[in-house]
């Protein structure tokens, strides 16, 4: 975080009011840099999250409408979807983008 902060003062300092958008593997979900991450003014995250049963389970009606879609167009289809999801170890709910596979 140490370092991530450093950089984020030199983005800031080059190009003033600026919104930064920080893309993040899964590895890198910790509690302590969602938190810090949270807290940082004009700056939005993505993070490409491991897949578990939570949120396997969440995307259940989305996968659904994507065979319905599927069936009626021959082909294969992509369907997106969001839900409000607190793991257990993050002290409140983040928003999720689910894409069912």
């Amino acid at each position: 975080m140490g370092i991530l902060r450093r950089l984020l003062m030199i983005v800031r300092e080059f190009f003033p009011g600026v919104r930064i958008r920080i893309r993040l593997d899964g590895g890198f979900a910790h509690p302590a840099l969602l938190d810090f991450l949270d807290a940082e003014p004009k700056l939005e995250y993505v993070v490409a999250m491991a897949k578990n049963t939570v949120l396997e389970r969440k995307t259940e009606e989305a996968m659904q409408y994507a065979r319905a879609l599927s069936g009626i167009a021959g082909q294969t289809e992509h369907v997106y979807d969001e839900v409000n999801y607190a793991a257990r170890s993050w002290k409140r709910e983040r928003r999720v983008l689910l894409k069912p596979k």
